[in-house]
């Protein structure tokens, strides 16, 4: 199916534009809101951590670079990931369900239309093209989030800590955290879900135990990716 999928959405035709824009906005317009409270949330908690620590030492001074380096390479790709898959792959994974038990996936093929074609591939776009957009709103939020604590609690200047967290990132860290994380984390998340939508059966249990299973499963498989992922990058880049 992801042989399929690729090919389809590389060199296949129709396109279902319409479809795919349809996915974008309910993937990033629907996301949008919890991505953005937990980015704001995750920024607050982290730079209070933070900053508590490095008072200890007189480094307060240092909270921008330590603060912009982990929202960007691990917490912005992660909590993203985590937050689309527990929405969208849910609700992907029970819609294809639901058109499996009740005959509408048959019904397609019995008119001439590919379901991977017009089921999988616009949802798979759509994903490819919104998780780095979740991504980076995330880490906006969660830095400026970082940048209120700096300004209230550790009495570090706004502009100094935006500064010094925008100087702490490298090509690397924006082409992992804002990219290549993004894009395979809703691979995952989009191929898991319709896949395992797409094979349901025995009716409402079964679209149940879909739903729950595509969850469970993208969960584990963004942080297995992650690990390898970081270590590539680590090697590569020794960042």
């Amino acid at each position: 199916m992801t042989g399929r999928t690729i090919w389809y959405g590389l060199y296949g035709h129709p396109r279902y534009v319409r479809l795919v824009f349809d996915e974008m906005y309910f993937i990033g317009v629907g996301s949008l809101l919890i991505v953005a409270l937990i980015g704001s949330c995750v920024g607050v908690i982290w730079a209070l951590q933070i900053s508590t620590e490095l008072a200890a030492f007189g480094a307060k001074l240092y909270l921008g670079k330590m603060t912009s380096p982990a929202i960007v390479r691990e917490l912005g790709p992660i909590f993203t990931a985590v937050t689309v898959a527990g929405k969208a792959c849910s609700a992907i994974a029970a819609e294809l369900a639901s058109m499996k038990v009740t005959s509408q996936v048959d019904a397609l093929r019995a008119m001439g239309v590919d379901p991977i074609r017009r089921l999988v591939v616009p949802k798979l776009t759509a994903m490819l093209i919104m998780m780095p957009v979740l991504t980076i709103i995330y880490d906006a939020v969660a830095i400026l989030g970082g940048a209120i604590i700096s300004v209230s609690v550790a009495h570090v200047r706004f502009s100094f800590f935006m500064s010094s967290a925008m100087q702490k990132l490298g090509y690397a860290d924006l082409l992992s955290g804002l990219l290549l994380k993004p894009m395979l984390f809703g691979f995952i998340i989009a191929m898991i879900s319709c896949f395992l939508g797409l094979r349901t059966e025995g009716g409402s249990s079964g679209v149940r135990n879909a739903t729950t299973q595509a969850v469970v499963y993208s969960f584990v498989c963004i942080f297995l990716l992650d690990v390898l992922i970081t270590r590539i990058t680590i090697t590569v880049f020794g960042v």
